[in-house]
């Protein structure tokens, strides 16, 4: 079942943060467990989206995601800034949940279809992530890319 993160489940969700983190491309950064800890409290704590997938009392996934004004326009938009299931849930209805809650949320926030976003940063089967968004309904809308020299 999808539920609201809670304060309770930060150890839990710091945990969680570190598998993301060991296993995405994102080793450039030096991960700071307290900065995480910091940042996850103040997202719990504000209105931001942040929701944890729970199977037989386990928390198995996340998502978290926030609203701003776009900076040409004073519509809303949403953004995720987190999405991770645990690797021996994927490929169940876990990872499709989350999406769908997250776009629930944010049209019931105000932002329009065409205003949620969704990144693929981690590094993490990346062409495969894709795909599973855009089963979803997401279209491409551009590319990231990250400076490798020195």
């Amino acid at each position: 079942m999808i539920r609201p993160a809670l304060t309770s489940d930060l150890t839990t969700l710091l945990a969680l943060s570190r598998e993301m983190y060991q296993e995405s491309g994102l080793k450039n950064l030096a991960f700071d467990e307290g900065k995480v800890w910091i940042e996850l409290f103040e997202k719990l704590n504000s209105d931001a989206f942040t929701m944890v997938y729970e199977k037989d009392g386990q928390i198995i996934g996340m998502i978290g995601a926030m609203i701003c004004k776009h900076i040409f326009s004073n519509d809303l938009m949403s953004m995720d800034y987190l999405v991770y299931v645990k690797p021996e849930h994927r490929g169940s209805a876990v990872f499709a949940s989350m999406i769908q809650e997250y776009i629930d949320w944010s049209k019931s926030q105000g932002v329009k279809p065409a205003n949620i976003y969704i990144g693929v940063n981690a590094g993490v089967s990346t062409e495969l992530t894709v795909k599973c968004y855009e089963r979803l309904g997401f279209v491409r809308s551009g590319i990231n890319l990250r400076y490798g020299g020195n």
